[in-house]
């Protein structure tokens, strides 16, 4: 008998993309004569240029390889779960980027997540920045974004993480962390 398919999303749902950032912006723009130290709690996943404001575009730091040095998983037992999901589920990570956030991506899930065989890399012009291109039909998708769970087809949807702009109207099913998708879901 076939897995039932687990779509999982990367940023701010496997890994701490919004730390990360942060992270990475105050390493290159700490010389600056403007700088002022941006602070990650205070950055909400669409307004990245209110805390960091000396950056022309939010790609700068996504398509870097420092970015994919720097990230880290988003909870301390994100790995351990999937792994565990990965036994249950035919686990398929789902992600939108531009080219070279596409490649780092892909050598970061190679290196930290060598359990997921299988990946969807959007690439970002050539879409509707949601998941909808991809048939989930009798699946599960994780995500933190409103958007991507919405236009899904997947059969059961799961909002990953705390309210944002991203979720704030989500009005489904949500864990918060690893802990409460490892309760649901194995």
């Amino acid at each position: 008998m076939d897995k039932t398919k687990l779509f999982i999303d990367y940023d701010s749902t496997i890994v701490d993309s919004i730390k990360a950032f942060v992270e990475v912006y105050n390493e290159q723009y700490i010389n600056h004569p403007n700088f002022i130290k941006a602070d990650w709690y205070k950055t909400e996943p669409m307004h990245l240029t209110s805390q960091c404001t000396l950056l022309n575009h939010v790609d700068e730091i996504f398509g870097s390889k420092r970015f994919f040095e720097v990230v880290d998983f988003i909870n301390p037992n994100t790995y351990e779960v999937i792994e565990n999901l990965c036994n249950k589920f035919k686990v398929i990570l789902c992600s939108i980027g531009i080219p070279s956030n596409i490649a780092y991506k892909s050598w970061w899930i190679e290196k930290h997540l060598p359990c997921i065989s299988d990946s969807i890399l959007l690439l970002k012009k050539n879409c509707n920045m949601d998941k909808s291109i991809v048939n989930m039909n009798g699946s599960i998708i994780i995500d933190d974004s409103e958007k991507n769970l919405i236009s899904s087809n997947a059969d059961y949807k799961i909002c990953f993480g705390e309210i944002n702009e991203l979720n704030f109207t989500w009005d489904g099913l949500r864990c918060v962390n690893w802990t409460d998708i490892s309760k649901l879901l194995l």
